[in-house]
């Protein structure tokens, strides 16, 4: 498998974590909220740059987050309409969360990869 294909099913991996009870937001939401924590505190730009969004679909979606308790917006000095974004404790958490459970996945789907290569040598 090409590096290109076990990425694209990382992503597949991601989105299907993102889809069990356990997973409070969806791969959209995890992706924004990483983008926050890493350049925090994050400018709309940036965020908008990032994930390729326009600004009405960031300002929606960093609004449920904060409404939510998983970010914080605070706006510009100089320029009132421009916003940061920091991530909360209960954000961060929903992160913690989330990685842990794909780097289990992760090594879940290695050793299933590495039990099926030896069992075809065996063959």
């Amino acid at each position: 498998m090409t590096s290109s294909e076990k990425l694209f099913e990382l992503t597949i991996l991601a989105d299907t974590l993102c889809a069990q009870p356990f997973c409070e937001l969806n791969l959209s939401s995890v992706k924004l909220l990483f983008l926050i924590k890493k350049y925090s505190p994050a400018p709309a730009k940036l965020l908008i740059s990032k994930l390729g969004l326009i600004k009405t679909n960031l300002s929606s979606a960093c609004l449920k987050l904060e409404t939510e308790g998983y970010i914080i917006a605070k706006r510009g000095k100089e320029d009132k309409r421009s916003r940061t974004y920091l991530i909360t404790e209960k954000g961060e958490e929903v992160l913690t969360k989330f990685f842990s459970s794909l780097s289990k996945a992760i090594r879940e789907d290695l050793q299933l990869d590495y039990a099926l290569e030896i069992l075809n040598k065996k063959v």
